[in-house]
């Protein structure tokens, strides 16, 4: 898998979904979503690449969501974003990323899937307990 180190200029936008519970309970973390739109800074420099192909253009979106599933706290994100190089070719990456973990924050449960042009090249399922103390 390719990497490349990527200056993007980010715009956020928020989208707040309140539960009716958490204001009689204060102890609670409040549900969200969130939306960030993820393009690449063009006005950046662009160092001597020695005939390397370099991004030209990228674009895409971030999703975030974390919510109370009744036991435990969930955190879902997904990044969806078209990279160009230089050369006119094209790659779509996808990355999914759930993590869940119970009140007491003594059990987690996670998954990671990166896709690129749709096809899976990372997958990774882990759990772990924490001893009480």
């Amino acid at each position: 898998m390719n990497k490349f180190v990527i200056i993007f200029g980010v715009v956020i936008s928020f989208m707040v979904m309140k539960k009716k519970d958490v204001f009689a309970k204060p102890d609670k973390l409040l549900s969200y979503q969130s939306v960030y739109e993820i393009t690449l800074d063009k006005q950046r420099d662009i160092k001597n690449t020695f005939g390397q192909p370099y991004i030209k253009d990228a674009n895409g979106e971030l999703l975030i969501d974390w919510f109370d599933d009744c036991s435990a706290w969930v955190s879902n994100q997904r990044m969806y974003i078209s990279f160009i190089n230089s050369s006119g070719i094209g790659t779509i990456s996808d990355i999914n990323y759930s993590l869940n973990e119970n009140y007491e924050n003594l059990e987690m449960n996670f998954a990671l899937q990166v896709k690129e042009n749709n096809i899976v090249v990372e997958q990774f399922r882990g759990s772990g307990k924490k001893k009480k103390m």
